[in-house]
């Protein structure tokens, strides 16, 4: 796995959010939702494309890299990821 020293990016799916789940496969329970345009730290990617995040795995082809330099505000309604329970 490629470790990208704890880097920030944003959810960027096609759809409202992006599932983070419990192993790196599309066949793994979903343990949440990261909301489009949400943030989240990458741990590590692996070679197949799954970036390890603190609570579980995304696919790294939904994540952009966060632009820090812009000063604007999260838009209303880019709060952080909701748990499901």
């Amino acid at each position: 796995m490629n470790k990208p020293d704890k880097e920030v990016y944003i959810a960027t799916p096609d759809k409202p959010a992006l599932k983070v789940r419990a192993e790196a496969s599309f066949e793994a329970d979903v343990v949440r939702l990261l909301m489009t345009g949400s943030t989240v730290e990458v741990l590590e990617v692996s070679e197949d494309g799954w970036a390890k995040v603190s609570d579980g795995y995304v696919f790294a082809a939904y994540l952009g890299k966060e632009d820090k330099d812009d000063g604007q505000e999260p838009e209303p309604g880019q709060e952080p990821a909701t748990t499901i329970v």
